[in-house]
């Protein structure tokens, strides 16, 4: 059986992924260590705003969709938190025309609203998940290649993947370039 090589920079190392296996290899630049498991998340209260959009237009939705939400939050007596996400239905193919429905995340320290609406503004709280994660750097443009990898390890610890996948940035994608940007990937896991 031939094995099939790919590479991606998580973190400042290339990850290689053949066939067999996830295998952390030839360190870049920058020597960091590749943070990737299996975590439970925390319990938190969001400000969420949701929708559908084009794969190819991810990027641009995430964006205007974060900083409009961020901005309702404040605007509604809301206190954001800086980890902004986005939550996706996992895609069956990673072409740019497929569309996605999304739910763009605003963490908040406040608690959740009676009715769950702060002037306008829906606010649910998240329970406790089990995840695998990893991270990558750069948009949601290449991440295709880190998702793959990330489902890869999953199934080699004997989980299956969840449909969904959220992306937490741990830059600021307000004032940071796509291209400096950090995403933590999530995917929620269950027994296989």
């Amino acid at each position: 059986m031939q094995s099939r090589i790919c590479r991606c920079l998580i973190a400042g190392v290339v990850l290689v992924s053949t066939t067999f296996g996830l295998a952390v290899a030839q360190p870049a630049a920058k020597k960091a260590a590749v943070r990737s498991g299996i975590k439970m998340t925390e319990a938190q209260v969001i400000a969420f705003s949701e929708g559908a959009a084009r794969l190819d237009d991810l990027q641009r939705i995430a964006q205007e969709a974060i900083t409009k939400l961020a901005q309702d939050a404040r605007a509604a007596g809301l206190t954001p938190l800086p980890q902004y996400g986005l939550e996706i239905d996992l895609p069956q193919t990673m072409d740019g025309s497929t569309m996605v429905a999304w739910e763009a995340r605003v963490p908040v320290v406040n608690e959740v609203p009676q009715g769950g609406n702060a002037g306008g503004v829906k606010v649910k709280a998240l329970e406790p998940t089990k995840v695998a994660y990893t991270f990558h750097q750069g948009g949601f443009e290449g991440a295709e290649l880190t998702l793959q990898l990330l489902i890869g390890y999953i199934m080699q610890n004997g989980q299956l993947p969840g449909q969904k996948i959220a992306f937490v940035a741990q830059t600021d994608p307000q004032t940071t370039k796509v291209e400096d940007l950090i995403l933590e990937l999530r995917v929620a896991v269950q027994a296989g």
